[in-house]
């Protein structure tokens, strides 16, 4: 609740994290979001692993139940957001966001063995912290792959070894450097062992659905997503099962629906367009 961030650092984080959400589904339509907040020592299950934008920013939508409330556990909230990906595929990017506003962490166990399950689990964690850097920080960031960062009100940048440290002069700055986390981290090539092995896992087959789009001038029907009465909308092409927006997963038959549109624009982060050559 400190006020070095106006108005304060809990609200900043919050209005940051609402345009966060809105600009992330933006440019990775078919990802999911989960959120899981730190209070108390404990982990806190905000928000479920969810594809619809929407549903993410309802769970973070009324101020007075996210409050901030004793010290925070890096380990119990990091160990929830994993199990939370635990049923997503093999091939998918499995990432955490820490926004952490703390100097102290309150953990019960060995917050190092939670840091070897998420390597082993390919978890990517990446931290943007708004007080001073933490040794567990900087490990958790390091080991997995993630990028830490720092928005100070001082205007220094530290490039080391381990990777960059950058300081922020204002608010403006923290917002930069949350939503230099929104492109999807490149995809690692193919390793293979010394026995010929491929080493990184089989991508597997997602099913998606098309939908049909309504006009606004067909007769009102009853959507699943809010139970209530309207023209426009999509129908899944399975049970044909209205919908209000895209991309969502079907109510009714959990069938991942899109548009061709959202299938394009995430596509074009596997295979970017190759470096240009002046002639």
């Amino acid at each position: 609740m400190d006020r070095d961030m106006r108005p304060t650092r809990f609200d900043l984080m919050l209005q940051y994290a609402r345009e966060f959400v809105t600009e992330w589904f933006d440019q990775n339509p078919l990802g999911q979001i989960g959120i899981v907040g730190m209070r108390g020592g404990l982990g806190e299950r905000i928000g479920e692993m969810s594809g619809n934008p929407q549903d993410v920013l309802n769970a973070i939508s009324e101020r007075h139940k996210l409050e901030p409330i004793g010290e925070p556990s890096l380990q119990n909230a990091t160990e929830m957001a994993r199990s939370s990906m635990s049923h997503l595929p093999t091939h998918s990017s499995r990432e955490i966001v820490v926004i952490f506003g703390s100097l102290t962490t309150c953990d019960p166990g060995n917050i190092h063995d939670t840091l070897d399950e998420c390597v082993k689990d390919r978890i990517r964690i990446s931290i943007v912290a708004l007080a001073a850097e933490m040794k567990i920080c900087r490990d958790l960031c390091d080991k997995t792959g993630g990028m830490c960062r720092y928005p100070r009100r001082f205007a220094t940048r530290l490039i080391s070894s381990t990777g960059q440290f950058s300081v922020a002069m204002n608010e403006g700055h923290f917002k930069d450097l949350l939503f230099e986390l929104i492109p999807p981290p490149a995809q690692r090539a193919v390793a293979r062992t010394g026995t010929g092995a491929v080493a990184n896992p089989a991508a597997d087959l997602m099913i998606m659905g098309f939908p049909m789009r309504l006009p606004d001038t067909s007769p009102p029907s009853l959507c699943v997503c809010h139970s209530q009465m309207k023209s426009e909308g999509f129908l899944c092409p399975r049970c044909l099962a209205k919908v209000c927006d895209v991309p969502t997963d079907c109510d009714i038959c959990g069938l991942m629906i899109v548009s061709s549109p959202h299938l394009a624009r995430s596509y074009h982060h596997l295979f970017p367009v190759k470096a240009y050559q002046a002639v």
